[in-house]
């Protein structure tokens, strides 16, 4: 995907599929537009990114009612995000095996 600076490691498509979510080595997320029909914002565009960790994500997910995004990177870190109010909402530290794979339900 154009507009990483990095190796895109896990990707997720949001509930109505018009969306999706990329996590990169650049320690960023970030949300596309993938329908041509949305005012503003022409398909394949990144609509949003969000940074908060220090090192490569490796595994992204998003609730089933698209308005929680998990992210987990090689810092050791997972980050609960609020996609509708576009911001972090809890960091939780120390998760000392790192993350291989994610799933939220």
């Amino acid at each position: 995907i154009d507009g990483h600076k990095g190796t895109v490691w896990g990707a997720s498509f949001l509930a109505t599929g018009r969306k999706i979510v990329t996590a990169s080595a650049d320690a960023e997320v970030k949300l596309w537009n993938l329908d041509p029909n949305v005012l503003g914002h022409k398909s394949g565009a990144q609509v949003r990114r969000w940074k908060g960790h220090n090192g490569n994500i490796k595994c992204i997910d998003v609730s089933s009612d698209g308005k929680t995004l998990i992210s987990c990177s090689t810092d050791k870190t997972l980050s609960v995000w609020d996609l509708e109010r576009n911001r972090r909402k809890r960091k939780l530290p120390d998760q000392e095996e790192g993350c291989h794979e994610l799933a939220v339900t």
